[in-house]
């Protein structure tokens, strides 16, 4: 195996992972623990499924940390296609670490207050159930402006895909509309929150370009298209096969 493949494909399954964990939070986990605008009801969950709380907070973590690692190993694989845009790419994924992080830690520290902790102390039992909401509240809102950055980063991403040779442009062209749209999104979620179900139905399909970019990747890496790859650098160049 060639080692731009493997490392492509080591990108494509560390991406897929990564996607799968996020849908498992934001479709399964999240879902089963908060009851929409309904703080009682969520607090006891909360209190009825500790362990699954702290699966929740464990997979947000691991999702955000994972991230990180999948563009470093991008940035491995794509910055001879462009060093400053896969700077760049690096750059607007490691500032969403933090903001990332920050959204896992306020789900815990609404725990503590449900299970009356030090930080719960000072809080009478409705003001409890009010903290509840807080962390789907937060975290609605939080997605809403990290999608700016969730597209940001893809721009830079389809430009190295388009140029560097070894990937289908279709992937770039679809990873480019991915990015526009989840900043379209965020403008809409900031500006003109009641048009934002609207703008999610008219760009869902657009919404997939990273995951089309990760299957290719695991199941396809970067073998079929070496020998028409102009940016790879000599050390990592094919052999030409004799005529």
């Amino acid at each position: 195996m060639h080692p731009l493949d493997g490392t492509a494909r080591v990108a494509g399954w560390m991406h897929l992972r990564v996607t799968a964990s996020t849908v498992l939070g934001m479709m399964l986990l999240t879902p089963a623990l908060f009851v929409r605008g309904d703080g009682a009801a969520t607090a006891a969950r909360v209190l009825a499924s500790q362990g699954l709380f702290r699966v929740s907070a464990v997979n947000g973590l691991f999702s955000m940390v994972s991230f990180l690692v999948v563009a470093i190993v991008l940035y491995r694989l794509l910055r001879d296609a462009g060093p400053w845009l896969a700077t760049c790419m690096l750059v607007l994924v490691a500032v969403q670490t933090p903001v990332g992080l920050g959204l896992v830690a306020d789900p815990m520290l609404a725990f503590d207050v449900l299970r009356g902790g030090p930080t719960g102390a000072a809080f009478t039992q409705p003001g409890r159930e009010s903290m509840a909401l807080l962390p789907p509240d937060v975290d609605n809102r939080g997605v809403g402006a990290v999608e700016l950055l969730w597209g940001l980063w893809l721009l830079p991403l389809a430009l190295l895909v388009w140029r560097c040779g070894f990937l289908p442009r279709f992937l770039a062209g679809w990873l480019g509309l991915n990015g526009v749209a989840y900043v379209v999104l965020s403008v809409l979620a900031i500006l003109w929150p009641q048009h934002s179900k609207l703008g999610m139905t008219v760009a869902f399909p657009l919404l997939f370009g990273e995951l089309a970019l990760g299957l290719w990747l695991a199941l396809a890496g970067a073998r079929r298209h070496l020998r028409a790859t102009p940016s790879i650098d000599a050390g990592h160049a094919p052999r030409e096969s004799a005529p």
